[in-house]
């Protein structure tokens, strides 16, 4: 596997806490100041991850390289990590523009180390615009034939490229629209090789090829004393066109964001149902596969830790589950983190 700095894969590969960080800390505007603004994020967690398609993500390791059927369900993986992430913004005051750096949750979710490197514009209605580079900065290692029960499973990189375009506030609003282009590189695509499938059958396994993200959300806060609550549903769709038809498919998804703000503490609670619908009949085990994806997660603030303005205690417990009518796809990944956030804008905390 190749291996980067350990600085880049550090900052990258802890995206665990992204969550935590991006879920309370995502800028509404852009500032009114020229200057920095972002957050830094570091501590300790514990993540637990069930996935067949997987080897690891830099350093760590995801799934299990031996497996003795085709039949079986994915192992628990057990990690603990340690947490460095940040996201970086600089603002030019003066024309309203805005460049970016960071990573989000649906990502991880994906058990895809992408990150985002961009800029957003206010347009004169205050909407605004924003266009970003999405590019995997952390080898990720899957399997090149998940389907090997000759032994341990070799890996090989997925490589993942795209742009996102995102139009927020639209039209003085509370709606919002993001749509994101991937292009999936498998480096050694050799999926169903082991089973001694034909050439044809192989080919509806491949793992290469395009994804489509469209997504709409809608926010509203309520304001009701010292305390803020904002309630944030979006739907999702997905068309992952692979070059693999038994791959392929079309994912529906609905997700709720609840945020609750206090003077001292703050909570995040999110979850989300998706379905996923696939385009043709598995050759391995002779049916079309379908998944019902969902997730719920909590996460606690406590602000202005130790009297520092900025500062949060933040917990995290998260759950996501992938279940699938063809049991080898099934995939599970919990997530247990403490950490220290610190956030320097004028818009959070």
């Amino acid at each position: 596997m190749r291996l980067r700095s350990l600085f880049t894969t550090g900052i990258v590969l802890v995206f665990l806490c992204v969550f935590a960080a991006t879920a309370y800390a995502q800028p509404i505007g852009i500032p009114q100041e020229s200057g920095f603004s972002g957050f830094v994020n570091g501590g300790a967690g514990l993540w637990r991850v069930e996935n067949n398609m997987v080897k690891r993500i830099g350093f760590f390791k995801i799934g299990d390289s031996n497996i003795s059927s085709t039949d079986d369900k994915p192992r628990s993986e057990y990690s603990v990590t340690p947490i460095l992430n940040f996201n970086l913004r600089y603002t030019f005051a003066s024309t309203r523009t805005q460049i970016f750096l960071g990573n989000q949750l649906e990502d991880l979710l994906r058990l895809d180390s992408a990150t985002l490197f961009g800029v957003r514009q206010e347009l004169p209605d205050q909407s605004i615009i924003g266009g970003s580079y999405v590019f995997s900065d952390v080898v990720t290692e899957v399997y090149k034939d998940p389907y090997d029960t000759n032994g341990c499973r070799n890996g090989t990189d997925r490589n993942i490229n795209g742009v996102r375009l995102s139009y927020d506030n639209i039209l003085s609003t509370v709606l919002s629209f993001q749509y994101t282009y991937r292009n999936i590189d498998i480096d050694k695509e050799r999926s169903g090789s082991a089973l001694g499938l034909s050439s044809s059958q192989r080919n509806r396994l491949k793992r290469d090829g395009d994804q489509h993200d469209v997504e709409m959300l809608y926010k509203y806060v309520l304001q009701d004393g010292g305390m803020s609550h904002a309630f944030i549903p979006s739907i999702k769709y997905s068309r992952v066109d692979l070059d693999g038809d038994a791959m392929s498919n079309n994912f529906f998804s609905f997700k709720l964001n609840y945020r609750l703000d206090m003077e001292k503490f703050a909570f995040v609670v999110n979850g989300y149902y998706g379905y996923a619908d696939y385009d043709k009949s598995n050759p391995i085990y002779g049916k079309t596969r379908n998944d019902d994806r969902y997730g719920f997660g909590v996460i606690g603030f406590y602000k202005r830790f130790l009297g520092v303005q900025g500062l949060a205690l933040t917990a995290n417990a998260t759950i996501n589950r992938q279940d699938s009518n063809i049991d080898f796809y099934d995939s599970e990944i919990d997530l247990y983190f403490v950490s220290l956030l610190y956030t320097f804008c004028e818009i959070c905390f």
